[in-house]
């Protein structure tokens, strides 16, 4: 079988994982303070909206021995009497050779099962399926487990909505959590201690449960809205804006001025490296964390939300900031070009690249009328999306196809190469007489 079970101890160890004690949310009856050892502690799982809140697992401690939801399904897959040993249909005795026979007055049961694991003969039982008794056999040390895994608390969070109201992504299984909490904190570690009359009917809820809380996590990865499909591969950040464009005759062709909070959002990754790694007297650092009331050290979620907050309000930025912003977006843009363009879009020509001026203030984009010919524009309201591009190739490709500076197919019209693009328009001669005068 190509199904592998994770070493839940060896995953514990190596990642240093907090245990959750506490099934409660918040501490007492405070519903401001995340109660610390907690399903939502911050000290588990990390500051809420950090980077490492979905990163940082968390571990209940299940005091005793249970079966791996996986091996579980395997194990009961195997034969008619170790399906009904475990769900304690039936009970059964170990003979001479340590094979199962039905017998009234002996034992059943998941914790039967797991005390007498290692005196079945694998080798001798009776199955249709030997690759499960070999994968039982290999995997004989990830079988039974005694401690739960949790998500990360950023994969299913407490959310609070512009009223102040509380509510908790995917609800259902922090409920699962909470309940086996409840439940292995009436158990003992020792297994002696087990009685089967009194925590019997316990140590089978919390094994259903245990499956229970696999299947869920099955459900949600899988699928088009799928933490993979849905989480991972799906385009969840578009970097680019839609702006209107107005004459700027001290610009040259192939040049656009763009506002520098829209830089800062256009290329978003490269302003979050130059803060975190080329930032070398912290200045950025500084800016962001007095914008954002921050005393710890930020992070890439921290910058994230200062974009977004400071492109929703420029204007009330002050000027020492924005000059240190647009200094840093000149850095970050120099020699980088974006591509914009007008709809309709009717060919490849409609799509331009041109190199980035970055402006002190405004919500345009900025261009020499003289480029209007190419996209057929005029400055009566007409908007233009701009794409950021963030490999080196595209930027290259960019340049040498799309750009007037470079290109010389860029002069031409797609439909008719024996015809420029740019034409002496009424609009152009009165940009080309403005820029002249004396």
């Amino acid at each position: 079988m190509k199904l592998n079970l994770m070493d839940v101890e060896h995953f514990v160890q190596r990642k240093k994982i907090k245990p959750v004690t506490s099934s409660k949310y918040h501490t007492g009856s405070s519903r401001n303070e995340l109660d610390k050892n907690g399903l939502f502690s911050e000290e588990i799982f990390g500051r809420l909206g950090s980077r490492e809140r979905k990163t940082n697992y968390g571990y209940v401690d299940l005091k005793l021995e249970f079966i791996h939801p996986e091996a579980y399904r395997i194990l009961t897959s195997i034969n008619t009497d170790l399906t009904k040993l475990i769900l304690g249909k039936q009970n059964y005795i170990f003979d001479n050779n340590n094979n199962l026979v039905q017998d009234e007055n002996g034992n059943s049961g998941i914790f039967y099962f797991i005390q007498n694991i290692d005196n079945i003969n694998w080798d001798e039982i009776k199955t249709e399926k030997p690759k499960h008794v070999q994968f039982i056999k290999n995997n004989r040390d990830k079988i039974l487990i005694n401690k739960l895994i949790l998500l990360p608390a950023g994969y299913r969070d407490i959310q609070i909505t512009n009223t102040g109201k509380q509510f908790i992504q995917y609800g259902e299984i922090n409920k699962t959590y909470s309940t086996i909490i409840n439940q292995t904190s009436m158990l003992s570690s020792n297994p002696e201690l087990f009685d089967e009359d009194l925590v019997g009917s316990l140590f089978k809820s919390i094994q259903r449960n245990l499956i229970t809380v696999n299947l869920w996590l099955k459900s949600k990865m899988k699928g088009k809205y799928g933490m993979i499909r849905g989480g991972m591969l799906k385009k969840s950040v578009d970097y680019s804006a839609r702006l209107v464009i107005v004459p700027d005759n001290k610009l040259d062709m192939g040049y656009m001025g763009l506002p520098w909070q829209v830089c800062m959002k256009l290329f978003e990754p490269f302003f979050i490296h130059y803060t975190l790694k080329k930032d070398r007297d912290n200045m950025l650092k500084a800016v962001i964390q007095k914008f954002l009331g921050l005393e710890e050290d930020i992070d890439i979620n921290d910058i994230k939300k200062f974009v977004k907050k400071v492109n929703e309000i420029p204007r009330d930025i002050d000027n020492m900031t924005v000059n240190i912003l647009k200094e840093t977006m000149e850095k970050v843009t120099e020699g980088k070009v974006v591509i914009y363009k007008r709809d309709p879009v009717e060919n490849r020509d409609s799509y331009i690249s041109n190199y980035i001026k970055v402006d002190d203030t405004g919500f345009v984009a900025k261009l020499n009328s003289y480029d209007l010919c190419k996209n057929g524009g005029d400055f009566d309201g007409d908007t233009v999306a701009v794409f950021s591009l963030l490999t080196d190739e595209s930027q290259e490709q960019a340049k040498q196809k799309m750009n007037v500076l470079h290109s010389k197919g860029a002069w031409r019209l797609g439909g008719n190469y024996d015809k420029s693009a740019f034409e002496l328009t009424q609009d152009a001669a009165i940009a080309i007489y403005t820029a002249t005068v004396q």
